[in-house]
């Protein structure tokens, strides 16, 4: 897993956001935080839970697709609720910048991936 680069990007994005979240958890006002902290540690965490299954040598092109897929959407929707923390003042502008340029480029080498497993597996169909 360590040499798929966005493996590794996703995974460091899910433990950068659960150890900012211990912090915003040990607030006294945490209680109507939680809800959104809890969706955001669920979606970053899913993103490389999803890629780890997706690069398993031994499922099918359509399983992978699939897989990929879902990290994509569970990256667009980590950047939902990045947002919202941001915009409710609770990630600062620094953080809030370099979590959503890393999810952008994870977003993109899904996308990438998805489109080149698509064509190939469109391209075998054809020749059958």
């Amino acid at each position: 897993l360590s040499n798929n680069p966005c493996y590794t990007k996703a995974h460091a994005i899910s433990v950068e956001f659960i150890n900012y979240s211990k912090i915003l958890m040990a607030r006294n006002d945490y209680t109507i935080l939680a809800p959104i902290i809890n969706q955001c540690v669920r979606s970053s965490s899913s993103i490389s839970a999803n890629i780890s299954e997706g690069i398993c040598p031994v499922i099918s092109s359509k399983d992978r697709i699939n897989k990929f897929s879902i990290a994509y959407k569970e990256t667009i929707e980590t950047i939902h609720w990045i947002s919202t923390l941001h915009d409710i003042g609770e990630l600062p502008d620094e953080k809030y910048t370099h979590l959503l340029d890393e999810c952008t480029q994870i977003a993109k080498m899904l996308n990438a991936s998805i489109c080149t497993l698509r064509s190939k597996l469109n391209t075998k169909y054809k020749k059958e």
